[in-house]
């Protein structure tokens, strides 16, 4: 249910990046209006990220999910909305719902996964992440065909759908949860419970390079995410719909990924290592994209998302399982959200810089360039604190 979960959600932030050109088309807006909605969905995240442990200690880490897939599927449906103030408001719910898959989900798989087994299951948990974009890259495009504002629809449907099939799991699962805990303006508020996610990362001196290094790479992942498919179609000349299916190919790929990721970190004995040699090929992958022209071919094209989903997107699990074995039990969710808001200042930097070197250089080679210097960067800490390098 944690990967099902997971995949529902993935899904709704799928929706703007897939719909990119009709978006465009539809609201008269450039590429960099798609970057500010992604950006302003990772904001979302990190305000739930700082405040939202109360709520997962009172409602329990089943009822946190479902609360989340409800924002999020009420911030989704926002965005048929053509005022650019409610697209804002609508992006940042979708951000805010989206945010409890991570310490809900890293709580609940830290309790039963074998700790042989932890990378592994986190990574299949995270593979619903891929998932999700993949269902998002084949659906959404052809549905366009209809109305663009029935993909949306969709999307929120499937959701609220799997929010209500988890109530099955709910006494159990959640029969741990502090029904004591305040939950108030104040509680959430707090200084104490702001900062107890980011005091969580000084709990172990394995955190910090490993969260630089995420941060790296999620910047890398959220701009290839949020601009793939504009970029296919305004710089290669791709139909939407044969852009959507390469969106989908990276996202399949990922799924694959995060599997053989997280069992090859599990035979090593680190995630550690296989996260430095993820970093080393997503500065490959980067500098890939940056070459390609109007001139390469279906199959190459094909290809290349297929090694992006590997490269870019399969980190994610690795992080997570890192993180948790670092950690007090107690501390899991505290310490997830703490790195996760962290990391997810990689998917705000990310999309805007990407932006921001787009208009300035007129050129999605350059912008691909520059994501290639932030992984590699992300490599060389890892390798460096390791006494690699």
């Amino acid at each position: 249910m944690a990967v099902v979960s997971q995949t529902a959600v993935a899904l709704l932030t799928r929706v703007v990046p897939t719909l990119a050109p009709v978006l465009m088309a539809t609201l008269g807006v450039g590429p960099s209006f798609i970057g500010v909605l992604v950006t302003l969905s990772s904001f979302g995240s990190i305000l739930f990220y700082l405040a939202g442990m109360p709520l997962i200690r009172r409602a329990g880490s089943i009822r946190t999910l479902q609360i989340g897939m409800a924002v999020a599927a009420l911030g989704t449906a926002l965005l048929v909305s053509p005022d650019a103030a409610v697209l804002f408001i609508g992006s940042v719910l979708l951000g805010i719902g989206y945010a409890p898959s991570t310490p809900a989900g890293s709580d609940l798989l830290q309790r039963v996964a074998p700790k042989r087994h932890r990378a592994l299951i986190f990574s299949i948990k995270q593979a619903g992440v891929p998932l999700g974009g993949m269902i998002a890259g084949a659906a959404l495009p052809p549905l366009v065909a209809i109305d663009w504002r029935l993909s949306v629809a969709v999307a929120v449907a499937l959701t609220l759908i799997v929010a209500a099939a988890m109530q099955v799991l709910r006494e159990d699962l959640d029969r741990d949860r502090d029904r004591a805990q305040p939950l108030s303006a104040a509680t959430f508020l707090a200084a104490e419970n702001l900062m107890a996610p980011l005091v969580a990362l000084r709990l172990s001196p394995r955190i910090p390079p490993i969260v630089f290094a995420a941060f790296c790479l999620a910047a890398a992942q959220g701009s290839v995410f949020a601009f793939m498919v504009a970029f296919l179609v305004t710089d290669t000349g791709l139909e939407l719909t044969r852009a959507g299916l390469m969106f989908s190919i990276v996202q399949a790929t990922g799924i694959v990924g995060r599997i053989l990721l997280g069992g090859l970190a599990d035979r090593l004995g680190s995630a550690t290592t296989t996260l430095v040699a993820t970093a080393i090929t997503s500065t490959l992958t980067t500098i890939a994209f940056a070459l390609v022209t109007p001139a390469w071919s279906f199959a190459a094209l094909a290809t290349l998302s297929a090694i992006c989903g590997i490269t870019v997107s399969s980190w994610n699990g690795l992080m997570l399982a890192e993180i948790a074995a670092a950690v007090p039990l107690a501390r899991v969710a505290q310490a997830t959200a703490g790195a996760t808001l962290l990391i997810f200042l990689g998917y705000i930097v990310g999309p805007l810089g990407f932006s921001f070197v787009l208009e300035a250089a007129h050129s999605y080679a350059a912008a691909f360039l520059s994501l290639s210097v932030l992984t590699a960067a992300g490599a060389v800490v890892l390798l460096w604190r390791r006494g690699v390098a």
